[in-house]
């Protein structure tokens, strides 16, 4: 099976499940890593994003408009998590996003931990009695969101890029 895994990684979360991918895959079948898409035909193409208002980071939509008539596979992280419902909402997204003449063989998100000016602008709702609930909320996932993505996550990726294979082989 060639592949190539596709991704934009605005913190690092994205590039670590991307490279778990592909270690876990042959990497002599990879022939494009990174955030351009491969040069020639490939049996399965990753594509994978940071969670952008719930989808595609505007670099991978650019990317994506490209994608025509590909089996795809599907990954993300994003800060907010540990929900199953709530990853599916953002896979259905991703999967909405692009162009219906793909088809998307697998998909799979998990949390990523976010940057400090996230956490700073979470303390400036504190000050404020509207938001304050709120915050403290986004600040505890914050605080749960520090250590994703973790080995569990990467075991899952795993699994994906795995489930993947098997469908393509």
């Amino acid at each position: 099976m060639k592949y190539a895994v596709v991704f934009d990684s605005k913190t690092g979360n994205t590039a670590q499940i991307a490279q778990v991918i592909r270690d876990t895959l042959k990497q002599e079948r990879c022939v494009a890593f990174g955030d351009h898409l491969p040069k020639e035909d490939v049996d399965v193409l990753f594509l994978g994003t940071w969670c952008d208002k719930g989808g595609f980071s505007d670099r991978m939509k650019l990317l994506i408009e490209q994608v025509h008539h590909q089996k795809t596979a599907l990954f993300a992280t994003c800060g907010f998590g540990m929900d199953a419902a709530y990853f599916r909402k953002i896979a259905d997204h991703l999967q909405e996003q692009l162009p219906q003449d793909n088809e998307v063989i697998a998909r799979f998100v998990c949390q990523g931990k976010m940057p400090q000016a996230v956490l700073t602008r979470y303390e400036a709702m504190l000050e404020k009695s509207e938001t304050h609930d709120m915050a403290e909320k986004m600040i505890n996932n914050f605080e749960q969101a520090k250590t994703h993505p973790d080995a569990m996550d990467e075991k899952q990726a795993e699994a994906f890029a795995m489930r993947v294979l098997s469908m393509c082989s």
